[in-house]
């Protein structure tokens, strides 16, 4: 009997394994007082790698955003993560030691939360060989109380998973490079999912969980300032405050001009902002609303009760049309057409003496014709109308007498 060779050896040499999941026995413990003690509002920190291990740390962000998501189905209140991240670096607490080191209640009082999910010692290994893989993930979750530092639950946990493949002998070489360069990633996340499935299902679920929708945050009051009378002009202020829940991001709206424009909180509980009207902006029936988001994604919404909807006209009326210089008796005369598809106030006359002076206002007038009486050298000359917020058109002309090299 002749042994196989070639690819054929290859198809029977290929051991056909399938993704095999496997754990090391979950330790967990509840605390006795815990339905007494249990928390409502949760922040989980930046999980830890152990010591020794320099493959883990890149994946525990991963780690981390798979827990809160399993976390979250047992009904507590959970700060976003990144608002935990960044309440930790407002507070400077940049690396595992410092967190550590600034106790549960400290971090209470920094992430406002009942009680905080600490992940320490993780550990990730993983080996492949030919078409076969091994990873296993370790680590320790702990939920503790901010307001005794207690622990109220922990829970050590190792999962593991061993996979592979099984092609025909012309696949064979492709199938292990993309094993390679897409494996890790995917098969990492079904571990990790795998991990924090098994770890929360030691948790109990929160008796909060009929206020799991939170309530939104406290809204009391939006007051509008405006910089110049109705209608707003270009450059007029729209001065919006509100106050109300402090920590919360808040936004105001010009309807229907604008959305999500910013506010600040620039002391607690009071929200401040200030929208510049732009050349080109129209609307009428303006109102003003506040919109406050708190970590959890709760919204309020209020609109300003004290200001009246008001008028933004900063579109400018279209230049003066058929413009005209002629000599007359009395100086030189200068005529114009009224701009179509705006009202206009008044028209605005500027003068250059030559061409190389700057023009200068020298009239103001609601007519359509104007005489200049102190004509002097070869002047040039600009008109642009006025409507009655103020809005300038741009300019018509220049403009010259007729032979004088211009008009």
């Amino acid at each position: 009997m002749s042994m196989p060779t070639g690819s054929s050896f290859l198809l029977v040499a290929v051991v056909l394994v399938g993704a095999i999941t496997g754990c090391a026995g979950l330790e967990s413990r509840v605390a006795a007082d815990f339905a007494k003690t249990q928390p409502e509002i949760v922040a989980v920190l930046p999980f830890q790698a152990a010591p020794d291990d320099t493959d883990a740390p890149p994946r525990l962000a991963m780690v981390r955003q798979i827990f809160q998501a399993n976390f979250g189905n047992l009904g507590y209140h959970q700060a976003a993560i990144d608002d935990v991240d960044q309440r930790l670096r407002r507070a400077n607490l940049m690396t595992p030691a410092a967190v550590k080191a600034a106790g549960p209640k400290r971090l209470g009082e920094i992430l406002e939360a009942d009680a905080i999910v600490f992940g320490e010692n993780f550990t990730v290994s993983s080996f492949s060989a030919f078409l076969i893989y091994r990873r296993k993930l370790s680590g320790t979750l702990s939920l503790v109380s901010t307001r005794t530092g207690n622990m109220l639950w922990e829970a050590s946990y190792s999962e593991s998973a061993t996979g592979g493949v099984a092609l025909d002998s012309g696949q064979l070489f492709q199938a292990v490079s993309d094993s390679i360069d897409t494996g890790r990633d995917v098969n990492f996340v079904k571990l990790a999912q795998a991990f924090c499935r098994t770890v929360v299902s030691s948790l109990p679920r929160s008796t909060h969980e009929e206020t799991a929708h939170e309530v939104p945050p406290d809204l009391q009051s939006v007051t509008v300032r405006l910089g110049g009378t109705s209608p707003l002009r270009a450059g007029d202020r729209i001065e919006v405050e509100a106050t109300g829940a402090r920590a919360a991001r808040g936004t105001f709206e010009l309807k229907p001009l604008h959305v999500g424009l910013p506010l600040s909180e620039t002391a607690p509980g009071v929200y401040r902002g200030v929208y510049v009207v732009e050349p080109g902006e129209a609307a009428t029936g303006v109102v003003v609303s506040v919109r406050l988001v708190n970590r959890f994604g709760a919204t309020s919404r209020k609109e300003a009760a004290d200001a009246v909807p008001f008028v933004v006209d900063a579109t400018p009326p279209p230049p003066p049309g058929d413009f005209q210089v002629a000599r007359n008796g009395a100086g030189v005369e200068l005529a114009w057409e009224p701009p179509k598809g705006k009202p206009v106030e008044s028209y605005r006359v500027f003068r250059a003496r030559s061409a190389d002076d700057p023009f200068m206002l020298v009239a103001s007038t609601p007519q359509t014709r104007w005489v200049d009486t102190s004509v002097a050298g070869t002047p040039l000359y600009q008109i642009v109308a006025v409507d009655g917020n103020g809005n300038v058109s741009f300019p018509a002309g220049p403009a010259t007498l007729p032979g004088r090299g211009m008009q």
